[in-house]
């Protein structure tokens, strides 16, 4: 589908396709971008009007979650630096 939209950027058949295969291959992101240029390309594409609306909540809670994952491993790593340095310090 990449290849068909690099050569013809306005084929709405590639782009539904390859952001109903970004969806199953859970980049939500890229899914929800391709169904936008969708509905700029017809306006009144009601499928990809759909999966927009369907899509945006589920794109801001996968961020969210991706969000706190990095905070936890930030704050393991923080963690693991100061207990380095609880213990180095703790000797003197």
């Amino acid at each position: 589908c990449t290849r068909a939209l690099e050569i013809t950027p306005e084929y709405a058949k590639a782009r539904m396709r390859r952001a109903q295969a970004f969806e199953k291959l859970d980049e939500l992101e890229k899914a929800l971008e391709d169904f936008q240029e969708l509905v700029k390309l017809d306006p009144g594409n009601k499928e990809a009007l759909g999966e927009i609306t369907r899509l945006k909540p589920l794109v801001e809670q996968q961020k969210e979650k991706l969000k706190e994952e990095m905070m936890g491993q930030l704050k393991d790593l923080g963690n693991s630096f100061f207990r380095k340095f609880w213990t180095f310090t703790r000797q003197f």
